[in-house]
């Protein structure tokens, strides 16, 4: 998705394509993915573009910057809290990708 769906010279998703995935619909997604502005402490701001899994994996993209990142987690290992749900896991996944961001805008 990135490079506007083309690898190593090589079209692989079409313009098109990638416009239906990266660019919000009227939920506020595109599609099959999240897309999020977030906006560090230092009031640098981004778009990420990701989708989450179940077990609190995480895969997501920012097309600025050229960069993917994976978070690879487990939320079912302790299994279920009494009230019948898995742990939380979104603090983690946005303190990494805040951490992220910080790192890119001080790269520069």
């Amino acid at each position: 998705m990135l490079h506007e769906g083309e690898y190593r010279g090589k079209r692989v998703y079409s313009k098109d394509v990638v416009k239906l995935f990266t660019e919000k619909n009227e939920f506020g997604h595109g599609l099959g993915w999240q897309i999020t502005t977030m906006q560090d402490s230092a009031g640098h701001s981004m778009t990420a573009i990701g989708h989450g899994g179940f077990t609190g994996t995480f895969g997501a993209f920012v097309p600025e910057h050229g960069v993917v990142f994976v978070i690879l987690t487990n939320r079912q290992n302790l299994g279920p809290k009494p009230n019948g749900f898995y742990n939380d896991i979104r603090m983690l996944q946005r303190g990494v990708t805040q951490a992220l961001m910080s790192s890119l805008y001080r790269s520069q």
